[in-house]
């Protein structure tokens, strides 16, 4: 293993924290049903619940599903999360 493999990650790559809230401040990217789930307050089952059942927009990369945070909170801003 070389030195550059093991570096340390930049500031600009690792997720920073909100002082009000536990999620990482999202910067766009996609991210993790669990992160859906904090930011929405919401388990993790709703949030596979809610792309199958309902129609929340993901991104499926092979076996992981992925989500754009800006698409799923105007989701929820459109009223289509009540169920």
């Amino acid at each position: 293993m070389s030195a550059s493999d093991s570096r340390t990650p930049s500031a600009s790559e690792t997720p920073t924290k909100n002082s009000s809230t536990s999620p990482a401040v999202y910067k766009g990217g996609l991210v993790d049903a669990k992160e859906v789930a904090s930011v929405l307050d919401v388990s993790c089952h709703w949030v596979y619940r809610a792309v199958k059942e309902y129609g929340m927009p993901s991104y499926r990369l092979g076996r992981y599903v992925r989500f754009d945070l800006d698409e799923v909170l105007e989701w929820v801003r459109a009223g289509k999360a009540s169920v």
